[in-house]
């Protein structure tokens, strides 16, 4: 028995399995020199890197992401600076990110007490047409008796 809630859990089952593949980012993270969120972040820019990357460069990407995610000066926002710079280096110059429809993802999953959980990445397009789509559903609606919509836009959302 624990008291781990089970999405905490599946966090940490799916980077033990991320991982696999990058026993350097294992190494550090086993000895405690990155922290979960710094290796998520890493594993998850080694698992899909920027399509101008080439192979070669994944293993001086990830000392550089290391490097980013160790010490005492070793923060997240750290990390995101160092894969936004990595990204802008590496980014081919056909498709702008905008536009990049191969990065579309939607992801929606059912949790243990019954709510839903959306997460998505879109392309430019695909994303002004889901905001107009849902932007009705999100305007302010009064209550019957003509009170204002009090809910935030965030809630409405």
């Amino acid at each position: 028995n624990t008291m781990l809630q089970v999405r905490d859990g599946k966090k940490i089952a799916a980077l033990g399995a991320a991982l696999r593949p990058f026993p350097a980012v294992t190494a550090r993270f086993d000895d405690g020199d990155c922290s979960f969120e710094h290796a998520v972040l890493i594993v998850a820019f080694c698992e899909s890197p920027p399509k101008g990357m080439p192979e070669e460069a994944l293993p001086r990407c990830i000392d550089l992401l290391l490097a980013a995610a160790s010490g005492v000066e070793a923060t997240t926002t750290k990390v995101r600076s160092v894969i936004a710079t990595l990204e802008r280096v590496f980014e081919s110059d056909e498709i702008p990110p905008a536009e990049d429809v191969d990065r579309n993802e939607l992801r929606i999953a059912s949790t243990l007490n019954g709510r839903v959980v959306v997460r998505g990445d879109f392309d430019a397009l695909t994303g002004e047409m889901l905001l107009s789509a849902l932007s009705n559903l999100t305007m302010p609606t009064p209550a019957p008796d003509g009170t204002p919509d009090s809910r935030s836009a965030a809630k409405r959302t």
